[in-house]
């Protein structure tokens, strides 16, 4: 399932108190978006993964807890890492203004020029950023 080993790293450095600049639970819209996809809350995956010490034990007690099937996690899958840049900044006003702002974003963020750097989905915008911050190719 996309983003919950990612889902899982965050809740963890939540717990231990490491996140950094990282949002998490309900400041995370990503975050959300999975735990309701799962049904599951916030404070109740937080706590699992405080008793529950591998990904594959949180895996399992996932799959417990979501009454989901294959083909509705392969949907979710899909949708989820297809979310594109058009779609999170539709409220920002004309197509024009939305692409401005989202370069100077990249630009500021991550101190590249937005006309090289192809970035369609918020997929390929998590890679860029863990590259940028954690220095790997």
């Amino acid at each position: 399932m996309v983003y919950l080993a990612r889902l899982i790293d965050k809740g963890r450095a939540f717990n231990s108190q490491t996140l950094g600049e990282y949002w998490y639970g309900r400041n995370s819209g990503n975050d959300l978006q999975l735990l309701r996809f799962l049904n599951i809350p916030v404070d109740e995956f937080t706590e699992q993964l405080q008793k529950l010490p591998t990904d594959q034990e949180v895996l399992e007690w996932v799959m417990k807890q979501a009454t989901i099937n294959e083909e509705q996690i392969a949907e979710f899958n899909k949708k989820f890492q297809m979310v594109n840049f058009e779609q999170m900044l539709s409220n920002y006003g004309p197509k024009e203004r939305r692409r401005e702002l989202f370069a100077r974003g990249v630009v500021k963020l991550f101190g590249l020029d937005p006309e090289v750097v192809n970035i369609k989905t918020f997929f390929d915008l998590m890679v860029l950023s863990d590259q940028k911050i954690f220095q790997f190719p």
